[in-house]
């Protein structure tokens, strides 16, 4: 199957339309944002395929047509650690400036406003496909977790080829199941973490860093606190 980019922005195929999501999340995130656009654009008659950055095959990018890359920001501007290899191999100094030329992307980035470098690492991983000749086929969106609305992502897979189909949901199916204990049950594991802490010896720690993360001016103070312990902790 042969995918093409319109001049408009939309998609033709010669079979189905289809496209790949690319996500790197380190809390889940993300994840959960890459599963809602592929189950939205299935609801559209898309057929996508979903991965971690790092679970693709990298020397397979340049044959991709289209790809969506979906990433949070961790930390003080880091990238997640399953998307760590993809982008050091797109950081390769001897990748000649052509080498996506005939891939359209689009990226989504999740963050806080609140931190200083909000959605780092998807404006990095823009300018980077930019860079090597990747054509942008939708402007980047930014999803900001102190924004109560969030982000709309609906309008952007509508195809007047392929109306909607209302039985597909966007709703991710639940990937942890929880399961509530009676009350003699939660009785038992509190007395058995009780032990556990009480027959785990004492570390001694010290504090290496105590940094803030958010601006001085932003109500919420969030720190990034580490310590160093000083014998093996098992």
């Amino acid at each position: 199957m042969t995918a093409h980019i319109a001049s408009n922005g939309t998609i033709d195929d010669d079979e189905s339309h289809s496209f790949l999501i690319l996500f790197g999340s380190e809390t889940g995130n993300a994840q959960d944002a890459a599963e809602r656009i592929g189950l939205e654009a299935l609801k559209q008659g898309y057929k996508t395929r979903l991965m971690a950055m790092d679970a693709y095959p990298l020397d397979d990018l340049v044959d991709e047509p289209l790809v969506i890359f979906v990433c949070s920001t961790t930390g003080n501007g880091a990238e997640p650690r399953n998307m760590m290899t993809l982008w050091k191999t797109l950081l390769r100094s001897d990748l000649p400036n052509d080498l996506l030329d005939t891939t359209h992307f689009a990226v989504f980035g999740l963050g806080d406003s609140g931190y200083e470098r909000f959605n780092w690492a998807a404006k990095k991983l823009q300018r980077r496909l930019l860079s090597l000749g990747a054509l942008e086929l939708i402007s980047r969106g930014d999803a900001d977790d102190q924004d109560f609305y969030g982000q709309t992502l609906s309008s952007t897979f509508a195809h007047p080829g392929h109306p909607a189909d209302s039985s597909v949901s966007t709703q991710p199916e639940p990937r942890i199941v929880m399961t509530i204990p009676g009350p003699s049950d939660v009785l038992s594991h509190q007395l058995e973490c009780l032990k556990i802490r009480s027959d785990r010896a004492r570390v001694p720690v010290t504090l290496k860093r105590n940094e803030r993360m958010t601006r001085a001016d932003w109500f919420q103070e969030v720190r990034r606190i580490e310590f160093v312990a000083d014998d093996t902790i098992s």
